[in-house]
């Protein structure tokens, strides 16, 4: 008997970022897995890139658009009361939200959240204080009501157990995975994309939004000392503005053409991006997940990233770790890595444990427990 399932997709309607990366993929899996599904799309404006979800597949999606604002001050109107009786109308089997947000008066249909990360608790002050009231009461509010909370590493779900109600038998650790077909070392036309972008392979790429936790002061911190003691490869930075960039950017302006900020980058881009790399630097204080580091090791692109143990749960051995405030540590291992690169079918093989249908397979299994299967 087939199920129908509402999914909050929100993210898939604003420009590309790790959530919604995570969404497409991990929907794309579930609609291979069991095919006769039926998903109710609920989203605040029109889906962007839905043309690449899953190639050949032809999933029951029905984009269910909600118009709204966008503003985070202003969400919980579209969450807790917008959403609901359109809920309780459509009666689906189950309510999944990547973006942790419980609903108001749900009823009797079972709720799961994917949680991410909990950086306003871990990091407080990295954000603007708007953004870090709306993600507290919106955790805090899935640990006390939702069905079953994913949280997508141990490390996550050490952080989310803290919030008070978030009992372990309502927790589960689902990584994520990684798109094996569109991240390999091999790429025909790399040389030619690369031209287009007037860039020279052998750079070290940085991937991820300006914002303070990404910690890209201190990356420049680390390059212009490297930069000191020998010709080092130029820095390619990839993401968009975030919060609190201002600075950061401007002395990415001040460092050209050495360094360099691509912004948003076209879907078929990235992969050529991490196979041409001779490194990925991932200097984060603090992350849910760390996807780049998982689709540079896929790409055989060796990695250097923080040691926290976040990053050595997604890394394991296949990458190099460094405090993420010790710059002549990373100046080290960057010169390593730039010299005696590790074997790319080395870096590969531990990204094949990281897959969407293992993904896909863990969150029916959840979902299946919460609609009482």
């Amino acid at each position: 008997m087939s199920a129908t399932i509402a999914v909050d997709v929100r993210v898939l309607g604003e420009e590309h970022t790790g959530v919604a990366t995570y969404t497409r993929s991990l929907l794309t899996a579930l609609a291979v897995e069991r095919p006769d599904t039926e998903w109710l799309l609920f989203s605040h404006r029109t889906l962007k890139n839905t043309a690449v979800w899953g190639e050949g597949v032809q999933p029951r999606w029905h984009p269910r658009i909600v118009p709204f604002p966008a503003p985070m001050v202003v969400r919980p109107i579209w969450d807790h009361v917008l959403i609901p009786p359109l809920l309780r109308l459509a009666a689906p089997d189950l309510w999944f939200s990547p973006l942790s947000i419980t609903p108001a008066g749900l009823g009797r249909i079972p709720s799961v959240v994917t949680i991410h990360d909990l950086a306003f608790m871990k990091l407080p002050g990295i954000q603007p204080a708007k953004y870090s009231a709306a993600w507290s009461h919106s955790l805090k509010r899935a640990a006390r009501k939702a069905t079953h909370a994913i949280c997508v590493s141990e490390s996550t779900r050490r952080d989310f157990l803290e919030l008070p109600g978030a009992g372990p038998e309502r927790v589960s650790v689902i990584h994520e995975g990684v798109d094996l077909e569109r991240f390999q070392p091999g790429g025909c036309d790399d040389d030619a994309r690369l031209k287009e972008l007037n860039i020279e392979p052998g750079y070290l790429l940085a991937v991820g939004t300006l914002e303070p936790r990404k910690n890209y002061s201190f990356l420049l911190d680390c390059y212009e000392e490297l930069s000191r003691s020998g010709d080092v490869p130029p820095l390619l930075i990839v993401g968009g503005e975030g919060w609190s960039s201002a600075d950061v950017k401007k002395r990415i302006e001040g460092m050209a053409p050495r360094v360099r900020r691509l912004g948003y980058i076209e879907h078929h881009l990235l992969p050529v991006l991490y196979r041409q790399a001779s490194a990925l630097v991932f200097p984060t204080l603090y992350e849910g997940f760390g996807l780049p580091v998982l689709e540079a090791l896929a790409s055989g692109t060796s990695v250097l990233a923080s040691d926290l143990p976040v990053c050595r749960e997604v890394g394991g051995d296949a990458a190099y770790y460094a405090a993420p405030n010790n710059c002549e540590a990373w100046i080290s291992a960057i010169w390593k890595i730039v010299k005696e690169p590790p074997a790319k079918e080395f870096l590969r093989c531990h990204a094949e444990s990281f897959t969407w249908q293992k993904s896909a397979h863990a969150t029916w299994a959840v979902f299946d427990q919460c609609m009482g299967g």
